[in-house]
């Protein structure tokens, strides 16, 4: 798990902004919400996602 990367969980696209111990702080980027802090587990069976898989959806979305 690295800064900037993105994962796919549960139906939901975070962005992961800080790792700290065992915590990371996330942003939803389905939603407009404030940071959150979420333990590193959550994301242990969650999918990365490429910048390219990211914005074309989003792109497509907007049309």
């Amino acid at each position: 798990m690295k800064r900037n990367e993105i994962y796919t969980h549960e139906d939901q696209i975070y962005r992961i902004l800080l790792i700290k111990d065992d915590n990371c702080l996330v942003i939803d980027c389905k939603s407009n919400t404030m940071p959150v802090w979420k333990p590193v587990t959550t994301f242990w069976n969650a999918s990365t996602m490429t910048d390219e898989d990211f914005y074309i959806p989003c792109w497509i979305s907007s049309l």
